[in-house]
């Protein structure tokens, strides 16, 4: 017999160790016998590849052949027509069978050759779950860990997700997240982002729902007028009842996540802050609600940024102004903002319908809001407390309750022991800052009752903490400002309805009715003092026009009256700023029957004012004409 391939020797001892390794690994008899007619000088023995070196004729004495092992052939000189018996040994796989992981398309080639080209099928499974291209997607998932030197190792996940688009003609947009801690934006910017707004929008053909965080804005009232962060429903909607008659309608039902605050703040010379804002019942620390303030300074309104009027720092309540207003004694500054105070869980339910029939428009609108009296939130009220509060009605201020706390010594706690003084003749029990493990056992809580009504002053001290020591009175006078007692902080309750017609005489002549009823509950665990909660108020306005003030020259005017009972109370301010300036009255003027009673012409020529006059009567009954 001839030579076989080349490199023969090689393969030889390759595929020997493969046998081997088969051989075992299993037990399987490799040897196979087949009798063929040689009719052709090429032959396929087998589909496994052909172990070299095990091939013989046990018939003939010699044939010229050459083995191709690999593929399981043998190539003869010549064909002899006749049988033969040919015995070879097998490997257990085919050296020569092509292997892949992926059969990529043969008609792909060039340029647009591309091995991640899937199938329809397979695209489709990827799609979202509201149908090809409906809604555009945006947003981040973030993993973290968080560990420490004096901690243990934990996990955080934060998600935010925001959906714009239409699902079968239905607008949707939405902003999802599941960060837990609300982060408020600083007040350095003039355009502000929510971070901590959840909230699901849907949208079609004049009608709109919202679920979620939302601000509620009322401003075309003339007595109910308010901006409230919320959370929870509101629904607004417009129906056409037939032929020029249109009804608008919203509803709105939901949690406040806070309340309306109002501060004058007295700048001092030079100095461009921060200044602190306070609450309505005189909170010291507050969080301003982001985005809700209005600052005014001499009645102007100021613009939030660096680059502007002043910035704000919410988490903190502090207004600091820039150079742009340079804060003296003589400015006239007033913020008003919406903080949380957290004393209760406040519901919130609000009612705006508009109808429009013709030449005629009627408004009916609807608010309430109130605490939940027995859901506290960061303080927690005893019966003996909520007895007192029943006791006081709406004297809350008389609210006041020592807050003395005996505890066990802690070295991280501010501590007190109690000690008696005598001054002129008097005996004082008092409570003076302490280390000693022996007597150092009472925590106390300090409010800050005014210059002269308490018997603390604030120390400079190291501790971590604040601390306060007792001053002797003098000709039993008070000396200090701070006592450890604190005040309760009672629930509340505001509802106003308003009911407007708004009719047009001519073309050129108007005329305009509102009127509101009150309701302002300062104690509802009191029944005491409740004739004075509900209030009233009328305003009426005819406005006419003389030639065409539009074209060229015409007159415009306008006539106003309003009366306000004494008890009537506003959600929020509905005059302008400076109203009380304007009239040069004060606060304690404002517990009285009030008239108010305007006129004003303009003249006008191509829309243009060139001139103007007006006259205004201000009698607040019993204390006030001007």
């Amino acid at each position: 017999m001839k030579g076989t391939t080349r490199h023969y020797n090689l393969l030889l001892c390759v595929s020997i160790s493969l046998l081997c390794l088969v051989s075992n690994a299993q037990q399987v008899n490799n040897l196979r016998s087949k009798s063929i007619e040689l009719t052709n000088d090429t032959i396929r023995l087998d589909t496994l590849s052909i172990v070299p070196g095990s091939i013989s004729f046990p018939n003939l004495d010699s044939l010229g052949y050459e083995l191709l092992f690999a593929e399981g052939k043998i190539l003869f000189e010549h064909s002899t027509k006749k049988n033969i018996i040919i015995q070879y040994r097998v490997l257990p796989f085919n050296i020569s069978a092509p292997a892949q992981h992926r059969i990529l398309n043969n008609n792909q080639v060039g340029p647009s050759f591309n091995p991640y080209n899937f199938s329809p099928a397979q695209t489709a499974s990827t799609e979202s779950i509201f149908g090809e291209n409906a809604l555009n997607k945006n947003g981040s998932i973030s993993r973290g860990i968080n560990f420490g030197n004096n901690r243990d190792l934990s996990v955080s996940s934060n998600m935010n997700l925001q959906l714009t688009g239409k699902i079968q003609d239905i607008e949707i947009a939405a902003a999802i997240t599941d960060n837990n801690i609300p982060i408020q934006p600083e007040g350095n910017t003039q355009q502000l982002q929510d971070f901590d707004q959840v909230y699901v929008q849907f949208s079609k053909n004049g009608h709109q729902l919202i679920a979620g965080d939302y601000q509620l804005i009322e401003q075309e009232d003339e007595f109910l007028r308010f901006n409230k962060k919320t959370q929870g429903i509101n629904y607004t909607g417009k129906y056409q009842l037939a032929e020029e008659k249109d009804l608008a309608v919203g509803f709105s039902a939901a949690l406040s996540r806070g309340k309306f605050g109002r501060n004058v703040v007295i700048g001092t010379e030079g100095n461009q802050g921060p200044y602190q804002l306070k609450g309505t019942e005189n909170e010291q620390f507050i969080i301003v609600l982001s985005g809700t303030e209005k600052v005014y300074i001499d009645g102007e309104l100021m613009k939030r940024g660096m680059d502007n009027d002043y910035i704000i720092n919410y988490n903190a309540g502090e207004i600091t102004f820039t150079n742009n207003q340079l804060i003296t004694k003589d400015k006239r500054i007033t913020v008003e903002f919406q903080y949380s105070d957290r004393n209760y869980s406040r519901t919130l339910f609000s009612s705006s319908n508009k109808i429009d029939i013709n030449k005629t428009k009627i408004g009916i609108n609807f608010y309430s809001e109130q605490d939940m009296k027995f859901q506290q939130l960061l303080q927690t009220l005893t019966e003996d407390d909520i007895a007192l509060l029943n006791a006081v009605g709406d004297s809350t201020n008389q609210a006041v309750i020592p807050k003395i706390d005996s505890v066990e010594f802690s070295s991280a706690l501010v501590l007190y022991e109690q000690v008696d003084s005598v001054v002129d003749g008097i005996n004082y029990s008092l409570y003076r800052y302490s280390t000693d493990e022996e007597k150092a056992h009472f925590q106390l809580s300090f409010s800050n009752v005014g210059q002269g009504n308490g018997n603390y002053v604030q120390e400079n001290s190291s501790v971590n903490g604040r601390v306060f020591s007792w001053i002797a009175p003098i000709n039993g006078v008070a000396q200090g400002q701070y006592e450890p007692v604190v005040q309760i902080v009672s629930p509340k309750q505001q509802q106003m309805a308003t009911v407007s017609l708004e009719h047009t005489l001519t073309e050129k002549q108007k005329i305009f009715i509102e009127t509101a009823v009150s309701n302002n509950n300062k104690n509802l665990f009191s029944n005491k003092n409740k004739a004075d909660d509900q209030g009233v108020a009328l305003r009426e306005k005819y406005s006419f026009t003389i030639g065409n003030p539009n074209k060229k020259w015409g007159i415009t005017g306008e006539q106003t009256y309003s009366l306000i009972n004494k008890n009537f109370s506003a959600i929020e301010r509905f005059r302008s700023v400076e109203f009380e300036r304007d009239w040069n009255t004060t606060a304690s003027e404002i517990g009285r029957d009030e008239h108010f009673v305007s006129i004003s012409l303009q003249l006008k020529k191509d829309k243009i004012v060139k001139s103007s006059i007006g006259s205004s009567f201000l009698n607040r009954i019993g204390g006030y004409q001007g």
